[in-house]
């Protein structure tokens, strides 16, 4: 299988002959991230309190999560199979070729807007280089949003290529739109 060293990290990443699809299988036995509500103690307020965590990705989650990246963003990520490796499952996916140059922060920000997506603030991920976004209509949230997971295509669209993407459960809803709320007040 192909690998990529991208600073200093390996991806499992090819391009079919005529450069058409990117290939890309997970390591054996990992799926990637996903995000989840927890709960963690505030020294400040001596009280548990609930916060959106990371953590490992099941097999179900990723495939989950590609699925909310197709149907969210119009992608055509595919299954195209599995593979027994000696530390366990990989998942090979595939998906077009998306030509163009990597965005700005605050055309991320606007692009996300323009889908209807609030940038959940206060997050540990949310930074100036790596946002988070909700979208209330149907529950869906979008982490690890950073320069490196878009690309602005010729005609100035902003199109997400990599995220984090989840449902959320009535807990994390209420958790994230308290959240965004309060940030406006």
């Amino acid at each position: 299988m192909p690998r990529i060293k991208d600073g200093g990290e390996e991806h499992r990443v090819w391009f079919t002959p005529r450069g058409k699809r990117v290939w890309k299988a997970t390591h054996a036995g990992r799926y990637g991230w996903t995000a989840m509500m927890d709960v963690r103690f505030n020294k400040r307020t001596q009280e548990d309190e609930p916060y959106i965590g990371m953590g490992d990705a099941t097999p179900f989650e990723y495939l989950d999560r590609l699925e909310l990246q197709n149907s969210t963003f119009l992608d055509d990520i595919a299954l195209e199979g599995f593979a027994i490796e000696q530390d366990g499952l990989a998942i090979i996916t595939s998906q077009r070729v998306i030509k163009g140059r990597a965005p700005k922060p605050a055309e991320i920000l606007t692009g996300m807007a323009n889908l209807s997506f609030e940038r959940i603030p206060g997050l540990p991920a949310n930074s100036e280089d790596c946002f988070s976004f909700y979208r209330r209509r149907d529950q869906v949230a979008a982490f690890d949003a950073h320069i490196g997971n878009y690309v602005v295509i010729t005609d100035g669209t902003v199109v997400p290529i990599d995220l984090v993407m989840v449902r959320a459960d009535d807990a994390m809803h209420d958790y994230t739109c308290r959240r965004i709320d309060s940030a406006k007040s």
